[in-house]
């Protein structure tokens, strides 16, 4: 256990002070996700915030229905329903469109998220094809397909995924189908 805690301890001053192993820092996540985004920029911000603007929405229903509470609170026997009609038509008609944005938004995220992974591929092999013979020789070929194929070292593959605030990085651990 003392031998564990000690190895670890050391590799870290190795990792902080060898200049080929950059450590990642957090900020520089959304900058390589906004990099790979290229020509996708405008239309990921905009579906983006249009998901984030229908989140919000869950608050609108609890909201209506303590007035249709208030309504009936209120109620006198003969009284029109007008309000009463009017409230629940207006919850299943924002309902409607609320799903209908929410779904449309998270398909066109799909549509960005796979034109970013396909970047991010095609990266990932520029950067495999432009490392040194020498890094090549050394390397065996089976490391380099896990490489490939789990996202490690050379290239790395990114989800955005549409489900959340924001953007999210999911690592992808499937096959890249070489």
């Amino acid at each position: 256990m003392e031998y564990a805690r000690s190895a670890r301890s050391s590799n870290r001053g190795v990792l902080k002070n060898d200049p080929e192993n950059k450590r990642l820092a957090w900020i520089t996540v959304p900058k390589t996700v906004w990099r790979f985004l290229d020509g996708n920029k405008a239309r990921f911000a905009f579906f983006n915030s249009l998901l984030f603007l229908c989140f919000f929405y869950d608050l609108v229903p609890p909201y209506v229905v303590g007035k249709i509470v208030d309504f009936f609170s209120m109620y006198q026997r003969g009284a029109p329903l007008d309000t009463f009609y009017n409230y629940v038509g207006f919850l299943t008609i924002t309902y409607a469109i609320v799903a209908l944005v929410r779904l449309t938004g998270k398909n066109q995220m799909s549509h960005v998220a796979i034109v970013v992974r396909s970047r991010v591929k095609v990266v990932g092999f520029e950067r495999l094809t432009d490392a040194s013979l020498a890094w090549h020789a050394e390397e065996n070929t089976g490391n380099k397909v896990q490489r490939i194929c789990h996202c490690r070292g050379l290239s790395s593959e990114c989800h955005l995924s549409p489900h959340s605030v924001g953007f999210t990085l999911i690592p992808n651990r499937t096959c890249c189908g070489f």
